[in-house]
């Protein structure tokens, strides 16, 4: 079976394996329906998670970076854009001393 990649309605691509010519409409409808069953995350917190965000941050902006001079700055830019939504999604937001 072939895997389709789709944009969901968080902005992440999503690999999904799916028959031979599946729509683009049967797809998504798949997609969503195995969202919607998903529990709600709640966003990794404590002195680990902020460790952790840290880390994903900063290798992050190096790949950012890297890919700014060795390739496309705009889609280097757009790429660690999105890597930044999904940081910030996945931590919550805290202060650590």
């Amino acid at each position: 079976m072939p895997i389709y990649s789709v944009k969901g309605p968080d902005g992440r691509i999503y690999d999904v394996q799916g028959p031979d010519g599946a729509s683009d409409e049967q797809v998504i409808a798949f997609l969503q329906q195995h969202l919607a069953e998903q529990p709600e995350q709640k966003p990794k917190e404590g002195l680990i998670a902020g460790l952790e965000k840290g880390a994903e941050s900063t290798f992050s902006q190096l790949r950012s970076g890297l890919g700014s001079l060795l390739g496309s700055g705009d889609e280097a830019a757009r790429a660690g854009l999105e890597r930044g939504e999904d940081i910030g999604r996945r931590y919550a937001d805290q202060v650590i001393l």
